[in-house]
C-alpha cells in the first residue's frame, strides 16, 4: 500500500522548507519557463504580490505542503478564488456574469518524486495524491463557491497536460 502524503498547511514557520524548491523535469538544464514560475511561486518574498506568502497572508489562497514518509518535501498545491464566466451562459453574449469559481494557482512536485512511486495508479502517484487532495478542499471545504475546478497549464508543458487529462480534467 502506498503511505498517503502528509499535509502541512503552508505559513511562516515552515518557509525554510520551500527554500530549495525545485521542480525541473532534468537538473540538467534551465527550468523552462512553466517550472521556474513553479520554483519562485512558493519561494517569492512576502512582498511580492503573486507569490504563496503574499496571498496566503492576504487570505487570497491557501497552500499546502506534501511531505512523504521520511519528510521530505514531496510538493506543494494551491486552492484560490478567480471568476469566471459561468459556464451555462452563451459565450459570445458580451458582459458575461462571472461566477466565482475555485482555482488552483500553482501546483508542484519535485524533481526526484515526479512519476513516483512507480507502478500505481495515476491517482496514487504524488502528484495524484496532492491533486485529489486539492480536489477534495475545493469540494467539501469550499461551498460557497459554483461546483468548478480550474487550472492553468502553459500550453507547452505536454507532461502536466497529460497528467491532468489523466486525472479527468
Amino acid at each position: 500500500m502506498i503511505a498517503p502524503l502528509q499535509k502541512i498547511e503552508f505559513g511562516e514557520d515552515v518557509r525554510d522548507l520551500v527554500s530549495d524548491f525545485d521542480c525541473r523535469e532534468s537538473q540538467d538544464r534551465d527550468a523552462t519557463p512553466w517550472e521556474a514560475e513553479i520554483n519562485e511561486w512558493i519561494k517569492a518574498d512576502p512582498s511580492t504580490k503573486d507569490g504563496a506568502r503574499y496571498r496566503t497572508r492576504r487570505k487570497e489562497c491557501k497552500v499546502w505542503l506534501y511531505l512523504n514518509e521520511d519528510d521530505d518535501l514531496v510538493g506543494y498545491g494551491s486552492l484560490g478564488r478567480s471568476k469566471w464566466p459561468d459556464v451555462g451562459t452563451d459565450p459570445i453574449v458580451p458582459n458575461l456574469v462571472m461566477t466565482p469559481i475555485t482555482l488552483i494557482p500553482a501546483l508542484g512536485v519535485q524533481t526526484q518524486f515526479q512519476g513516483r512511486p512507480e507502478g500505481v495508479l495515476p491517482a496514487e502517484k504524488y502528484a495524484g495524491q496532492i491533486l485529489n487532495h486539492l480536489i477534495y478542499e475545493a469540494r467539501w471545504k469550499l461551498t460557497e463557491r459554483q461546483p468548478c475546478l480550474a487550472l492553468y497549464v502553459h500550453p507547452d508543458n505536454e507532461r502536466a497536460i497529460k497528467f491532468y487529462r489523466k486525472m479527468e480534467f
